[in-house]
């Protein structure tokens, strides 16, 4: 699922469907650093200095304006980083309607995603 994501841009996703504290970092320093920093740390936390240099690892990853915006926000405290999988279920649903109007069957796109006819049904329906 790693490798999906980073396929993802920014305008494909839904952010209300994703989880909240992600939505937040989105709000405070960016869509497309919300998503760099899920991609990087997703599941685990990391240390957010009161002050960040240009060196620092967030500066590195999100750019400095990023990371000071989530540092006046977060500094001094660990950052508790979602995980992607909501990202990677949100691109797959995507994925399967696309070749679904593109005329793939029920089943092949249950044999490609390794899902069950029922589930490919449910994510075709929207659910």
């Amino acid at each position: 699922m790693q490798e999906q994501t980073q396929e993802l841009t920014v305008e494909e996703l839904e952010w209300s469907t994703l989880p909240a504290r992600l939505c937040e970092i989105k709000d405070i320093a960016g869509p497309q650093a919300a998503l760099s920093l899920a991609r990087q740390y997703g599941g685990s936390s990391v240390y957010v200095p009161v002050k960040t240099t240009a060196e620092h690892p967030l500066s590195v990853l999100l750019g400095e304006q990023a990371a000071r915006a989530i540092s006046r926000i977060f500094g001094g405290d660990r950052l508790e980083v979602p995980k992607t999988d909501s990202i990677a279920r949100q691109l797959r649903g995507k994925k399967i309607q696309q070749l679904r109007q593109e005329g793939a069957t029920i089943s092949r796109l249950a044999s490609e995603f390794n899902l069950s006819r029922r589930r490919i049904l449910q994510i075709l329906a929207g659910n």
